[in-house]
């Protein structure tokens, strides 16, 4: 009995939109993809890439979160040491 694999094919957008792939997502919708269609966790492309959105937003604001905490830091021993008021 042969194994059905087109779900792998039907979930390229999917797999586009997890990976942020911009290019590839425009490339797939201009071949007929559609953006409603569900995977097998109920979710559309659409959803991957807001998901992968926010681990990016996510990933940037702990980045900017050290950075402001490094410049905090910073700046309050130039003050103890008198180096600016």
């Amino acid at each position: 009995m042969p194994i059905d694999d087109s779900w792998f094919e039907n979930e390229r957008l999917h797999r586009a939109a997890a990976d942020g792939n911009l290019k590839e997502i425009r490339s797939l919708l201009a071949t007929g993809y559609r953006l409603d269609v569900f995977d097998d966790l109920g979710r559309t492309p659409l959803n991957d890439l807001l998901i992968e959105q926010r681990r990016y937003l996510d990933v940037e604001a702990g980045y900017t979160s050290v950075l402001q905490r490094a410049w905090g830091t910073r700046v309050a021993l130039r003050r103890a040491r008198g180096e600016i008021r």
